[in-house]
């Protein structure tokens, strides 16, 4: 009783009662003549297709028919059929979405791509004071038939106004043969307690059929948002030129540390588009359509990592300028295989200040500078204030290829992932000592 208590009082105020709505849903659908089978929605540990892994995520689990391939649950759904969460949105994170995939194919040829915009907390409809910690429906469907009647079963179980429509567009695809993932992201988290015991839930879902002699009726191809505001980073006065005296200040820094530049990195935009994977037949690993993804791997230097290499990841903070709810950086081992090593926002206030003491501080607050090394012991001694994140042999081991990915995700102006060409560019440093 003691730990049920404590559990709630560390999950918010949210007080939606799941299975009274359920009983109400799923007794007008099947007076309707639909049926349903239970399932759930957890936490699965995913380390391949370029996962965030600071960031674990929820995932569709125990479906009818369900498969699994590297870990990720995926499995058939007709195209009349759709599937339902009711609960409560996270409590303590700054950002959640849920979105649906195709998932079809596998090994060296895998489609594993979103079909459209997320359903993010700046878009979604909740019963509550904000987004968070809310009462929420999420109804997966591509049949606008279903969709109409699902919904209106949930507006007399008392959810209408916190229902939400995640669209399977099944005008891409055949959605006859097609099989799908669920993939919900909770991120930036203000309290690691709340944060943990979100992440223990296994919430009820249920994968609902339609009646079996009724035809789909495919909801209309929907529209992404539009992204950018016509307002890129550079626009902000004087931070270009802010950007250019740090990474002059970095090399000079490292130069006073007996430390050589080595390369010099701009990390490449990944343009993946899921409707684009989709047409064309090829993988997108999961995309986000929330985010933009830079790759910092350069083939001329396969960025070695031995206890005299030191890296200097040299970016925009685009929650600082207001073009970003989320910015982070992650180190993978190859294409498909993260690590735990990951960097944020919250961290880099003041890593630019530490290179470059005499930015005015608006600027600096505005960028970042990260070192990557084995040892972080001689910059932080070093370089006062400066941000380093160790990289153990357990995560990347000697000798191995590795790079960051960095992510900027969903403007708050747009409801989307940023332009790209609205926000700096990242580069990344090699210097050896």
């Amino acid at each position: 009783m003691a730990a049920a208590i404590l559990s709630a009082l560390c999950l918010g105020a949210c007080d939606v009662d799941a299975t009274a709505h359920y009983d109400k849903v799923l007794a007008e659908l099947s007076n309707q003549n639909y049926t349903y089978s239970k399932a759930v929605m957890r936490v699965k540990d995913i380390q391949s297709f370029g996962a965030n892994s600071g960031n674990p995520y929820f995932m569709y689990d125990e479906m009818p028919e369900q498969r699994t391939y590297l870990g990720v649950p995926y499995w058939p759904m007709h195209s009349a059929d759709a599937v339902l969460f009711i609960g409560c949105t996270p409590p303590d994170a700054e950002y959640f979405s849920w979105r649906s995939y195709l998932f079809r194919g596998g090994g060296d040829h895998l489609v594993f791509a979103s079909m459209g915009d997320s359903s993010n907390n700046l878009a979604v409809k909740t019963q509550g004071s904000s987004a968070a910690d809310a009462r929420i429906a999420v109804v997966t469907t591509g049949d606008a038939t279903t969709y109409t009647d699902v919904s209106a079963a949930l507006d007399v179980a008392g959810l209408g106004s916190a229902t939400n429509l995640e669209q399977v567009e099944l005008t891409l695809f055949d959605g006859e043969s097609a099989e799908y993932t669920m993939l919900h992201r909770a991120s930036v988290w203000n309290d690691s307690t709340v944060r943990e015991e979100y992440f223990k839930r296994n919430s009820t879902i249920y994968y609902i059929r339609a009646p079996p002699a009724r035809a789909p009726h495919a909801l209309p191809l929907s529209k992404p948002r539009p992204r950018g505001t016509g307002h890129p980073e550079s626009d902000v006065p004087g931070l270009v030129d802010a950007q250019t005296s740090l990474t002059e200040e970095v090399v000079a820094r490292f130069a006073s540390l007996h430390g050589q530049l080595h390369d010099t990195s701009v990390c490449a935009f990944t343009n993946i588009s899921g409707r684009v994977c989709i047409a064309t037949d090829t993988d997108c690993l999961g995309d986000n359509p929330d985010a933009n993804y830079f790759n910092c791997y350069s083939s001329s230097d396969p960025h070695a990592l031995g206890p005299q290499d030191a890296y200097v990841l040299i970016s925009s903070n685009c929650v600082a300028t207001g073009k970003c709810t989320y910015h982070n950086a992650g180190v993978y081992s190859g294409a498909r295989k993260s690590t735990s090593v990951t960097t944020d926002n919250r961290a880099w206030n003041g890593s630019a200040l530490a290179f470059a003491p005499t930015l005015d501080p608006m600027l600096a607050s505005m960028l970042a500078a990260v070192v990557f090394a084995r040892d972080c012991t001689t910059f932080t001694s070093s370089v006062v204030g400066s941000l380093c994140v160790p990289i153990p042999f357990d995560q990347i081991v000697r000798g191995q290829t590795w790079f960051p990915v960095v992510r900027t995700y969903l403007e708050p102006a747009t409801a989307t992932g940023p332009l790209v060409s609205e926000v700096f560019t990242p580069v990344l440093l090699h210097f050896i000592l």
